[in-house]
């Protein structure tokens, strides 16, 4: 009995295995060709631009890759915004056209857009002859609501309202760096969110994409089930110390507010100017604002958020929606505070879920309906 070496063996099962990858990268190189076609928006959905330093790319109809939580589907439409349906968005309209603008709050990140509060408002406004167009994305801040607004103006679209979601990381994200020049530099040909490698295997390679994409996932995330209580409690008291999230801390602790003080100088010098292009064009201005589960936790009621934003509209006679009541009891215990925040925020995310984005719909409309139906 002839007796194989250990090294014939090694070359065996080495000859072996990439024969078999060979034979699976082709079927799976034929099926993406020739059955998923695989979306090119998919690859580069969020752009960036010399403008108002990032945006969506037009036209994008895309399944969206969320790592941990549940993919979700990003749409836009011919100008970029977030959209149920890819549509051409005309320069002039005969309804009446409210654009909100925010960051990823009011994008509605990790919710398809009709989950999202502007897609229930807008789901709830289309049969009153309004058109409701979000221009929010996520990291977007008080500069860059000014560029965005002006650019589409100046290029003669017609806004009849802008309802600004002011989020408190907004100040933070001013607060370092100056948005709109760093946006003039910026290289239009570098795409921004995956390596050349994952592009590859995106546009080539679907399958052995996902079960990679699987096997990353599992091994560096935490992928802790929702209902795991416990894991749920750590998060969350681990964003409001500031551990994981440091963004949401300077409304309750006053050395992050000096920290950020200049941020919210910048932040006021461009809603100013928001106001004053607003008035400009005869355009009705909302500032809305809203807690983050950093703010329902401390009891935040009487925030510095809220108490900026007030005054600021008060002082520039434009309408001021507070949130803050509808998410914050005051003085209520803690156990109900954490109630809340389970209830409304996506688990181990900062972001509100479906009945958050409900609250967030809701509050507008019952501003919103009497006047629309006093008018009809």
């Amino acid at each position: 009995m002839q007796i194989i070496s250990l090294k014939k063996k090694f070359l065996f099962w080495v000859i072996l295995f990439f024969i078999s990858l060979i034979i699976w990268l082709s079927i799976d190189l034929v099926s993406t060709r020739i059955f998923l076609k695989f979306e090119n928006q998919n690859i580069f959905s969020r752009i960036p631009s010399n403008i108002f330093h990032h945006n969506f790319d037009n036209n994008v109809n895309v399944i969206e890759d969320n790592s941990r939580f549940r993919n979700t589907r990003l749409i836009t439409n011919s100008i970029g915004f977030r959209d149920k349906k890819v549509r051409k968005i005309n320069k002039e309209t005969t309804k009446y056209r409210i654009v909100f603008i925010g960051d990823s709050f009011t994008e509605g990140v990790l919710l398809d857009y009709e989950e999202s509060f502007v897609g229930l408002i807008d789901n709830k406004l289309k049969d009153y002859n309004i058109e409701v167009l979000n221009a929010a994305v996520s990291s977007y801040s008080p500069s860059i609501y000014f560029a965005k607004i002006n650019h589409f103006l100046n290029k003669n679209y017609k806004f009849d309202e802008i309802i600004v979601y002011i989020d408190i990381g907004d100040i933070t994200d001013e607060t370092f760096e100056d948005r709109l020049k760093i946006s003039k530099m910026l290289d239009l040909s570098e795409k921004p969110g995956y390596s050349s490698y994952v592009v590859f295997l995106k546009k080539n390679l679907v399958i052995t994409y996902n079960i990679l994409n699987w096997i990353s996932d599992w091994i560096y995330s935490e992928r802790t089930p929702p209902h795991d209580e416990e894991k749920v409690d750590e998060f969350i008291l681990d964003v409001v110390s500031g551990k994981k999230y440091k963004k949401g801390n300077w409304t309750i602790n006053n050395n992050s507010f000096e920290k950020y003080k200049d941020g919210l100088d910048k932040s006021l010098k461009y809603m100013s100017l928001l106001k004053d292009l607003c008035n400009e064009n005869n355009i009705k201005l909302t500032i809305a604002v809203y807690p983050h589960f950093t703010q329902i936790y401390h009891n935040d009621l009487d925030s510095l958020q809220v108490k900026i934003w007030q005054k600021f509209s008060l002082e520039n006679n434009v309408n001021f929606i507070n949130y803050f009541p509808y998410f914050i009891e005051n003085k209520s215990p803690l156990e109900k505070r954490m109630s809340v925040i389970k209830k409304y925020f996506i688990p181990f995310d900062i972001h509100h879920n479906k009945e958050g984005s409900k609250i967030m719909a809701n509050v507008f409309l019952e501003r919103y309906m009497p006047i629309i139906e006093n008018h009809n």
